[in-house]
């Protein structure tokens, strides 16, 4: 396990028998709080429906049927070494 200051990591809340109105406040709260206060949130999870019910488009990136993804940063210029 290791810290980092303003991230914060989620793995499969719903795993742990949450029920959907408590993950769902859950959710909107932890979006509040990281958009009021400049953090990272990261959660994972299957429940794609719940996401996009709580969380706008732009707070989400995900990967349907298991297909890869890749996130771009969009403060990175071209040419930029990694």
């Amino acid at each position: 396990m290791s810290t980092h200051p303003g991230l914060l990591l989620i793995d499969s809340p719903k795993a742990e028998e949450v029920q959907d109105l408590d993950i769902r406040r859950l959710l909107r709260e932890l979006a509040e709080l990281a958009s009021k206060n400049h953090l990272q949130v990261l959660i994972t999870t299957r429940d794609f429906d719940l996401v996009h019910d709580v969380l706008p488009d732009e707070n989400i990136i995900e990967a349907r049927d298991g297909k890869a993804f890749v996130v771009s940063d969009p403060h990175r210029r071209k040419g930029d070494e990694a």
